[in-house]
């Protein structure tokens, strides 16, 4: 970052040192273009002062990943993969689409899901996936996790209504993220 600040420094100087030099050529030789070189000189003026200060609040930003190089929270997310709920089959079996963003290398050990209607959360049904999952930096990854429903979990999940996804997901190094968003369920 200190290389790429000292090259944009120095670009600035020397094209502010180009538009002072312009302009004392064409204001020493009388040239017409005198209000021109003083607008450049202006602009580029204004523009390495703003450049300085992107440069300079850049250089204060906190870095993206903790000194010790761990892994937390603020570094992965996950959310719905456009329309997450299907439930396929006449009612047989439900689908949640998911995806997952990570600012670092992880890898995704577990996914659990409770899905319920909102309003009654304390009738639920479970999915969950063991299946390891490397997940690469600002790559986005799509997990699908498929249940095939009892006669019971049927009647809990249908009817005209949002339903409500509640998630946990453990990661290597012993974190574990929980997540929730409703949803209206797409039927196929």
């Amino acid at each position: 970052m200190k290389i790429i600040n000292r090259v944009d420094a120095v670009c600035t100087i020397v094209g502010f040192g180009f538009a002072l030099w312009w302009a004392y050529v064409t204001a020493a030789y009388n040239d017409k273009h005198k209000v021109i070189a003083f607008i450049l000189c202006g602009a580029v003026a204004g523009m390495s002062v703003f450049i300085c200060v992107v440069l300079y609040r850049a250089s204060r930003l906190p870095p993206a990943i903790s000194s010790s190089g761990k892994v937390t929270k603020k570094h992965i997310y996950i959310g719905p993969q456009a329309i997450p709920i299907s439930i396929m089959d006449g009612g047989d079996r439900v689908r949640v689409d998911l995806v997952i963003y990570s600012a670092v290398n992880v890898e995704l050990r577990y996914v659990k899901l409770l899905i319920s209607k909102i309003e009654t959360p304390d009738q639920f049904v479970m999915l969950d996936s063991s299946e390891p999952m490397e997940i690469k930096a600002l790559d986005p990854v799509n997990k699908n996790l498929q249940k095939s429903l009892t006669t019971n979990e049927i009647t809990r999940l249908f009817g005209p209504t949002t339903i409500l996804i509640i998630g946990t997901a453990k990661f290597s190094d012993g974190l574990e993220l929980t997540f929730t968003f409703p949803s209206i369920p797409r039927m196929h």
